[in-house]
């Protein structure tokens, strides 16, 4: 797979790409502890893993807003 580099310094492969740590919580942390360790990561999306650290699903801002806005 190729990334286009938008600055303009050609293409890069994803492996030579270096990816920062993925932030990841249990599933069962709370919405609001999930809004804080984002906000200390400065990270918009969290990775949510079960018991078994295995990957459930994640969690992003958008998500986060859309459902608090659907609750109202």
């Amino acid at each position: 797979m190729i990334i286009e580099n938008r600055g303009g310094g050609g293409e890069r492969t994803v492996k030579k790409l270096r990816l920062l740590k993925a932030l990841t919580i249990p599933e069962d942390t709370t919405i609001i502890e999930a809004c804080r360790r984002m906000a200390a990561r400065r990270v918009d999306a969290v990775l949510l893993t079960d018991s078994n650290a295995l990957l459930s699903g994640i969690l992003t801002d958008k998500v986060i807003l859309t459902t608090q806005f659907l609750l109202l």
